[in-house]
């Protein structure tokens, strides 16, 4: 597995992110995985990383988790064929030798590396079927291992608490193979062991959604409703259905039996699912809504795992919760001078970025006081990846975006320290508009929508031109409107007072406006 997803990792990340655009593709693209890394778990939690990251909708990550359950099928074709159809002991030592020398003296992390430990690793499983196979047969002749006697319900029982347990339903899958080839159990209670690990590996996700977003907690309801609603139906028709692939695949060998038992089941759930994938979605929109206390929408306060699966996806969800901080910024700025938000920020960035129209109804500091409510839910994120992660590039990258984080908040707090005079310099009747209020509303609405337009440049270059255009564009807004106050001051038209304010603000303009073109320097 290890191996596996060394070699993989990087591809299928990819994959399940591109080429998952449908429910149906989504299954396609979720048996493909779980099939080639041999773990329902890693798929499932780079699902639950996905999502939260807003990544993958809601109703494709159905599809995936569908496609995982018939792909960890693969499993029981793979020990019923080399662990017990296909004599391969003779291999087993050679393969364990190999696999230790490419480990031993080939640079660790490298390709050649990978293929050492795939070589030694695919010797560990024949090495360690082998020992299953002869330990069960030994036990087998006991007839206090005889497990037959007990109903259906008891070997699913079994199989859920087992693979809870050990967290691993290909573990779990090894195991019924081996106590079925050893004859101590029959093949109905296998198949019954086989349905309750199906339900076993729900756990896993289950508990990566436990400190995540509403989405994440919607996907693992998902995978358990799926996978308990296919175990009750296929538990009522367990006798039938063996019966019937028995005489559909003309076999009586009782493994391959079990084998195609797991896929046809597995199978069966997606055919029922499939087609209610969109309605599934939409009843689940109704559950886990984000708490009022959590103001973050893409990062949960605890990361699940932080390995090079969902690594990608933390970093994304990060980004995207950076410039969903960045456009709050900016809508507080455009109350600051009472512009309309949508002048700033389209209703399309709105929904996408997950901002509710609920914020028009706070107070000017309750909006304040939900950047800093950001800040330190994305502080506190930040620290658990860099804490519980030994990529030192992200590290990086994440330290960046903190400093990114932190100006922008700066560059909110410096407008709200000048509203007071704002609302001043707009209650006295005998201050001139030295500024030229619409003059100035055009000026900052022209520089927030410019900024909010760096994000959608791709060239490195053209990015950095576009950044130092705007660093350029600010400081001479600044030194205009500053002349214009001096030339109002020189003709007396205003107070020392006034004038003293009306700079003070024009100065807290221009460093509001220098934070935020500094935290740009971090692609947002």
């Amino acid at each position: 597995e290890q191996a596996l997803k060394g070699f993989a990792s990087d591809a299928f990340t990819d994959f399940l992110q591109d080429r998952t655009k449908t429910p149906l593709r989504g299954v396609i693209g979720g048996a493909i995985a779980t099939a080639f890394l041999q773990s329902s778990s890693i798929v499932g939690l780079m699902v639950l990383a996905f999502v939260g990251a807003g990544i993958l909708q809601l109703r494709n990550a159905l599809g995936i988790i569908y496609g995982a359950n018939l792909g960890t099928t693969a499993t029981a074709w793979l020990v019923t064929l080399l662990g017990f159809k296909l004599n391969l002991n003779s291999i087993t030592l050679p393969l364990l030798a190999t696999g230790s020398l490419g480990i031993a003296f080939l640079k660790p992390g490298s390709r050649s590396a990978l293929w050492g430990v795939l070589i030694f690793g695919f010797g560990l499983l024949l090495f360690g079927l082998s020992y299953m196979k002869e330990s069960v047969e030994t036990l087998a002749r006991l007839d206090i291992f005889k497990l037959t006697s007990y109903p259906p319900l008891y070997y699913v029982l079994l199989g859920l608490v087992m693979t809870a347990i050990i967290q691993s339903s290909s573990a779990s899958t090894m195991i019924a193979i081996s106590a079925l080839h050893g004859n101590i159990i029959d093949l109905p209670s296998a198949a019954a062991f086989t349905i309750g690990a199906n339900i076993g590996t729900t756990v896993t996700l289950v508990i990566g959604a436990i400190n995540g977003g509403p989405d994440k907690k919607r996907v693992a309801l998902a995978h358990l409703l799926f996978n308990v609603t296919t175990a009750i139906i296929v538990l009522i028709l367990l006798q039938p259905l063996l019966h019937l692939i028995s005489l559909v695949f003309f076999t009586a060998d009782h493994l391959y039996l079990l084998a195609i038992f797991h896929t046809v089941f597995n199978l069966l759930g997606v055919l029922l699912f499939l087609p209610i994938t969109d309605r599934l979605a939409h009843w689940l929109e109704a559950f886990f809504h984000r708490p009022e206390n959590r103001a973050c929408a893409f990062v949960s306060a605890i990361p699940v795992a932080i390995s090079k699966d969902v690594m990608d996806a933390v970093m994304i969800s990060v980004q995207k919760e950076t410039h969903r901080l960045l456009l709050k910024a900016l809508l507080l700025e455009a109350r600051t001078f009472k512009i309309d938000d949508d002048l700033i920020v389209s209703q399309q960035e709105k929904l996408q970025y997950r901002i509710t129209d609920s914020a028009q109804r706070l107070t000017y500091e309750e909006s304040y006081s939900e950047l800093k409510e950001i800040e330190g839910e994305l502080m506190t994120f930040i620290y658990s990846v860099q804490n519980n992660t030994s990529y030192p590039d992200e590290s990086q990258q994440l330290s960046l975006l903190h400093h990114g984080i932190h100006m922008m908040v700066y560059a909110a707090k410096t407008l709200k320290d000048i509203r007071s005079d704002l609302v001043e310099i707009r209650h006295n009747n005998h201050t001139p508009d030295a500024f030229g209020h619409n003059a100035l509303v055009l000026t900052i609405r022209q520089f927030c929508r410019s900024f909010i337009a760096l994000s959608h440049i791709e060239n490195e270059e053209a990015y950095k031109e576009e950044l130092h255009h705007l660093e350029q564009q600010i400081q001479k807004d600044y030194e205009a409107r500053k002349d214009s106050l001096i030339t109002s001051a020189r003709y007396s038209v205003m107070t020392d007072v006034n004038l003293s304010t009306l700079l003070h603000i024009n100065k807290a303009i221009l460093f509001s406006h220098k934070a935020l073109l500094e935290a740009a320097e971090v692609r947002l």
